[in-house]
């Protein structure tokens, strides 16, 4: 049976607040499960990441950055975090995830409420979303 446009619309943003939502909140359990004292000179590195997630998340959203943009984005972080590695000793990078995974929650849990719940969930969402299972 088909479902009047309004609805899906509705479904497209309840799935993209619930998908959104539920992966920050992963992304802070974890960050905070792996956390240990090695990470507390990192607390900064959450502050940065969230802002920087906002910032993305927001570009993406509102159609000023490209889909593929935010994968080389995200690619380019991963082998930043690999050359880290590399350089640093993995001691550092045990560190650095937990306060980054922190800081991704951080930023998109209230971005995602903010414009989804407070505001609606933006066109760009809305059609990434489309009519994906959940």
């Amino acid at each position: 049976m088909a479902r009047p446009a309004e609805h899906a619309a509705m479904d497209a943003e309840r799935k993209a607040v619930v998908v959104d939502v539920g992966l920050g909140a992963l992304c802070v359990a974890m960050g905070l499960l792996y956390a240990s004292r090695g990470a507390l000179p990192y607390w900064w590195l959450t502050a940065v990441t969230a802002l920087l997630t906002v910032a993305l998340a927001w570009a993406d959203d509102h159609g000023v950055v490209g889909g593929w943009t935010t994968v080389v984005v995200v690619a380019a972080f991963g082998v930043a975090v690999l050359a880290l590695g590399l350089v640093a000793g993995p001691a550092v990078v045990s560190a650095v995830i937990p306060a980054v995974l922190a800081g991704i929650g951080a930023g998109i849990v209230p971005y995602r409420l903010y414009y989804g719940v407070v505001r609606p969930v933006p066109s760009g969402r809305v059609a990434d979303v489309g009519e994906r299972a959940l």
